[in-house]
């Protein structure tokens, strides 16, 4: 098969529905963390919210292995740099539009000369993804996936199971060691934070698989599905009341992942109609948020903290569901408008007479 149909060629997973409940959690939690973009400094809960991140990162490994070892097993060749641009092409449309909007409000703000000079260098390094800094938690993501994911993806495809797996626990210890999990975003060592992350996602892959073949009982799904949620569910409150180091956090997401895709828990069959909604709306809240967070903190004064707050996430809830709308509604029309259009240009022969 060639390589293009191979990038295509994604396989059917498991519809783990509560997982997508958890990616909204995560991704409201990293908001909450954020809120310093607002000018709220004060105390709170959740100080280890950016721990979420890496709960990505682990999902973001574990399916990207999952898909190469199935294509291995169908002998589908893979070109890794392509997988990753057909991966998080999604993406740029939307990259663009909040990097625009974000460097153009800094634009309006800012004084002094050369401003035009500046917009466009930072729309441009932007886009580029070479401005790995905090304050666009997408451009730090998206630098360090570019750099890191085709790298991963190269090793899942040419390692051998087994040796995966010895190295991605290499990767986890050495990472722990060197410089402990942290919330890093400058480069480089957010490069090995991300390659941490995505190797418990093998790590979790190759041991919920062995999970998955056991014959468990009534009463062993339900310690399963106790381990899974209880796992899940301390680390939110660990989190929330402040308790608990990253690294803790880091393994409680781990074991609770294991458990969820091992599909020996009673919640993996549970099912929810909008879980896809929810899925999405995570997605686009994160990439949205810094906008609204950064709009709201140049444009508004006077305001309390809680009306900041319930700003910044009422408006990335309404902006989010817009580009949901577009994505589903309009973006696949123009998309074959545009097809249509471009293929009466290129053959008269198909213009109506």
């Amino acid at each position: 098969m060639s390589t293009n149909s191979a990038v295509n060629a994604y396989q059917k997973h498991f519809q783990y529905h509560l997982l997508d409940v958890w990616r909204l959690v995560a991704c409201l939690v990293i908001m909450w963390g954020h809120k310093y973009h607002l000018g709220i400094e004060s105390d709170s809960p959740f100080s280890n919210s950016w721990v979420y991140v890496e709960f990505f990162f682990i999902i973001s490994g574990y399916f990207t292995y999952a898909h190469f070892i199935r294509c291995k097993e169908k002998k589908i060749n893979v070109h890794p740099v392509a997988y990753t641009i057909k991966k998080f092409s999604f993406y740029m449309p939307y990259n663009f539009v909040t990097v625009f909007v974000k460097c153009l409000m800094s634009y309006l703000c800012e004084g002094g000369g050369n401003r035009l000079t500046r917009f466009f260098t930072a729309v441009l390094e932007s886009l580029l993804v070479t401005r790995g800094d905090g304050n666009n938690g997408v451009i730090w993501y998206l630098q360090a996936m570019f750099v890191i994911f085709p790298l991963f993806c190269l090793a899942i495809k040419e390692i051998r199971r087994d040796v995966c797996f010895i190295f991605a626990w290499l990767i986890v210890i050495l990472y722990g060691n060197y410089s402990g999990w942290k919330g890093y975003y400058l480069f480089p060592v957010h490069l090995l934070r991300a390659l941490a992350g995505l190797s418990l996602g093998v790590i979790v892959f190759v041991i919920s698989s062995e999970l998955g073949k056991l014959r468990l009982t009534t009463c062993g799904k339900y310690i399963m599905t106790l381990i899974e949620e209880g796992a899940l569910v301390l680390a939110f409150l660990m989190n929330d009341f402040n308790r608990g180091t990253p690294e803790i956090l880091v393994f409680l997401y781990t074991i609770g992942l294991i458990a969820t895709f091992s599909n020996q828990t009673y919640t993996s069959t549970v099912k929810i109609k909008f879980s896809n909604f929810l899925k999405e709306m995570s997605f686009f809240m994160y990439l949205v948020q810094f906008v609204v967070a950064d709009g709201l903190y140049m444009f508004t004064k006077g305001l309390s903290h809680t009306m900041l707050l319930l700003l910044y996430f009422v408006g990335t809830a309404l902006i989010s569901v817009m580009f949901l709308i577009y994505e589903k509604c309009i973006r696949k029309k123009l998309e074959r408008g545009l097809s249509v259009l471009f293929t009466f240009a290129g053959d008269s022969s198909e213009l109506p007479s």
